[in-house]
Parts: C-alpha cells; sequence; structure tokens
C-alpha cells in the first residue's frame, strides 16, 4: 500500500473511531428513559447525591421506621420521580410538606412515586418517614429479636432497595449510609454487609461507596447466636489478599462453599480481571436459587458460581435500566454453562425472535430469558472465534467499564467497535 493511501486508511479508521467514542460516551451518560408529561407539566428523572437512611427498632413501642434524608439534582423543571413501595407517614420537600403518591410508568407497565410539587433545576433535599416491616416481617417485638433482611430479588420488578427506603432508579449511583438503632432489648444483635460497618452495642452504621446503585447493598440484621460463621482469605492475581466471610445456619454448606471459592474465582480472574470488589460476603443455604450483590451473595450451594460471576457482570458492571438486564444474564449462563458456542442465535425448537431486551425501560427485574441469552452469547463467541471470541471482549468490557452502569446500546457499540463489524441486523432480530 502507498503512504498515501496508507495515511487515508488510518484517518478514517480515526475518524470512526472519533465517532464510536462519542456515541458511547453519549450513550453511556444518559439513561436510555427520559422525562414525559404529567399532569400538565413534566414527570423528571433526578440524581440522588447522597442517601442516610436512619432506621430506627422499638422494642418498647413495637414500631420499625425509616427517616431518610436524601439530596438529589434535577437537570430540568418538573415533579421528581423515585420509588418507595413501604407505606409512606411524612415527606418534606425542603421541610415543606409534600405528597408522594405511585404512578404509572407511561406504558402502565410499573409504578413508582412522584414528588406533587413543581421543582426547578439544582439540588433538592427530601426526607422521608416510611414503615419498614410490610415486606420484611421478621420482627418478633414479643421476643425481642429482629431478623431484618433488607435482601433484594430481580425475579419480580420493585424488588431493589425501593422496596425498602427511598431510592432511585438503577441508571443511578449514589453514596448511602445506613443508621441501625435497635431500642428496648438486651438481645444482642449482628449486622452482616458489603458496607463499611461501624458498630456499638445494637447500634449500626453502614456506608456505602457512591457507585452502589439501587441493586447493590446486601443488609442483614439478626441476633447475634443465629448463624455459623467462617473468615478466610483469598489472593487475587494483582497480589491483594481479599477477606471472605461466610456464614450460614449449617457447618457443612460453609465447608464446601469455602473449598469452592479459590477455584471459581481463580479462574474469574483469568478470564476477565481481578476481584473488583474489596472483599466477599456470602450468606449460604443448602440447594439451589440465590441473589447476587456487590462483592456479596445470598444463595443456594448450587447457584454458588453463578452469582459470584454476578459480582463481575450485574453488580461489577450493571444493568442501567430493565431493558438492560439481559445483558448481565445472558453472560453468567453463558460462563456458568461452559462457555459453550452456537451455530445460530436461537435454537430451532425456540422462537428465533428472541426479544431479550423487550421490558420497559422503569421496570426493575430481569428478563427470564436465561438459555436464549446464553446462546446468543455462544453464538457471538463462535460468530467471532477468528478474532479471539467473546472472553478477551468481555475482559475489555468489563475493565472498561467496571463499576459504571451501561445499556444495550453500550454493549453493542462496544461489540461492533471491537470487533469492527455492524451488528445492527443481528440485535434488530435477536435483541430487540
Amino acid at each position: 500500500m502507498r503512504i498515501r493511501e496508507l495515511n487515508e486508511k488510518l484517518y478514517s479508521l480515526l475518524l470512526i473511531g472519533s465517532f464510536f467514542s462519542l456515541i458511547l460516551q453519549s450513550a453511556q451518560a444518559d439513561p436510555s428513559f427520559h422525562s414525559f408529561e404529567h399532569n400538565n407539566s413534566k414527570a423528571v428523572l433526578v440524581d440522588f447525591k447522597e442517601a442516610l437512611y436512619e432506621v430506627v427498632i422499638d422494642f418498647n413501642k413495637k414500631t420499625s421506621f425509616v427517616n431518610s434524608s436524601i439530596k438529589f439534582e434535577q437537570k430540568e423543571k418538573g415533579h421528581p420521580i423515585f420509588d418507595l413501595r413501604n407505606h409512606v407517614f411524612e415527606a418534606r420537600l425542603e421541610g415543606q410538606e409534600v405528597n408522594t403518591p405511585e404512578i404509572s410508568s407511561p406504558d402502565g407497565a410499573t409504578k413508582f412515586r412522584i414528588i406533587n410539587k413543581v421543582t426547578s433545576p439544582g439540588e433538592h433535599v427530601l426526607n422521608v418517614k416510611n414503615d419498614i416491616d410490610e415486606f420484611t416481617q421478621r420482627i418478633d417485638f414479643s421476643g425481642g429479636e429482629a431478623n431484618l433482611a433488607m435482601w433484594l430479588s430481580d425475579l419480580s420488578d420493585r424488588e431493589f432497595l425501593e422496596i425498602f427506603v427511598p431510592s432511585n432508579f438503577e441508571f443511578d449511583q449514589y453514596k448511602m449510609t445506613f443508621k441501625f438503632t435497635i431500642i428496648g432489648t438486651n438481645i444482642e444483635h449482628e449486622v452482616y454487609s458489603n458496607g463499611k460497618i461501624t458498630k456499638s452495642k445494637n447500634s449500626f452504621i453502614i456506608e456505602f461507596p457512591d457507585y452502589f446503585n439501587s441493586s447493590s447493598p446486601y443488609i442483614h440484621l439478626t441476633p447475634s447466636d443465629i448463624y455459623l460463621e467462617e473468615k478466610t482469605t483469598f489472593e487475587s492475581t494483582c497480589g491483594r489478599k481479599v477477606g471472605v466471610t461466610i456464614y450460614s445456619p449449617t457447618l457443612e454448606v460453609i465447608e464446601e462453599t469455602k473449598n469452592s471459592i479459590q477455584s471459581i474465582i481463580s479462574e474469574l480472574e483469568e478470564k476477565i480481571a481481578p476481584w473488583p470488589h474489596e472483599s466477599l460476603l456470602i450468606n449460604v443455604y443448602e440447594g439451589g436459587g440465590g441473589m447476587e450483590y456487590a462483592g456479596a451473595t445470598e444463595t443456594g450451594i448450587e447457584a454458588l458460581r453463578h452469582e459470584i460471576i454476578h459480582s463481575y457482570f450485574a453488580r461489577g458492571v450493571m444493568p442501567a435500566d430493565g431493558k438492560s438486564s439481559w445483558i448481565d444474564e445472558a453472560i453468567t449462563e453463558w460462563m456458568e454453562n461452559g462457555y459453550k458456542q452456537f451455530k445460530s442465535p436461537c435454537s430451532q425448537s425456540a422462537e428465533c425472535s428472541l426479544e431479550i431486551n423487550s421490558l420497559d425501560n422503569f421496570t426493575r427485574h430481569t428478563t427470564l430469558f436465561y438459555h436464549k441469552g446464553e446462546q446468543f452469547i455462544g453464538y457471538l463467541d463462535l460468530k467471532f472465534a477468528d478474532k479471539g471470541g467473546m472472553i478477551p471482549f468481555l475482559s475489555h468490557f468489563f475493565k472498561k467499564y467496571k463499576f459504571k452502569t451501561v445499556t444495550t446500546e453500550v454493549f453493542k457499540l462496544e461489540l461492533e467497535s471491537y470487533f469492527d463489524e455492524d451488528l445492527e441486523p443481528i440485535f434488530r432480530n435477536y435483541v430487540y
């Protein structure tokens, strides 16, 4: 190739690279859903900056509630939206009482709360007092024991942090602090969490970093003598010793879990990246099923590998909205089941229009297309086998977006940029 032709080629590649870079920056910066018309005004997304949740469990009064103080910013004039499923006793915006009724998303797929006051752009403070035991139902006021499991779920809608406290949608990352105060009992309690814990007798402060979102925190408050516990470490490939806490009612599953941890994480570190979180917390029980958190899981022993992979894809790189929740399950299923390759994005027995990106943006649960997602990733792995396949790409993708939220559009653009191929027809046919 002559020098002039080479320069022209390089210039074109630079332009294409810049174009992809701009698109990726834009796609990552904004959630894939926006404000909408409401009562002759707008319902607008907001950016939580910091949230303080003060949880009070009073055995003398037989009450449990949360006082929340949330600093948020909004970019445009309108009614701010957030979510909370528990009963609201009182809400104040800048000290003035407001109502926070539930409304439906534009297409009616889900619900959330709206502040019934048109608010100008800028920073604001929202204070909310709400009930907390409607969904936990685990506080024995007669016996003096609080077994308050703030466990989340992605199998049903609106069961991330909003099931307990005022929270924002998944695209938003913000610093959270929980303060637990237990009054009127002499029974000593313990808290298990993936946050930084400061403890005094029946009083706990848990601090979560500013990259956490509504599906990241793990909090389990329990009487101290309920669970068996074992602490260990594993050595990361980066030289860091990572602390591991395993707790369970059963010693056998603790031992089985401990014996499995090193091999699972070694595989992930070899293929993807060093362990991304400060530590690892595992609440393990016999059987299957589980739920992932950032560097933590409550899981059956059979689902242990699946949930630990999710600390990379789901709670390491996080979906920004409901339409993007398929990504982490597709990757996790594919990795868990042995990195199988598929000649087609879908099997002959399945619908060939996968529609694995079919949820409403505002919904907060995972699309249950586990095998469909696995097959789609396995198809891409075979398609790009001559370019190294999906593992090097996933390592690149994870390192670039670690502790960030991503959309389906970002995932698609990163694939196109990495493999230098237009994937719009494939995504249009099998994803959208």
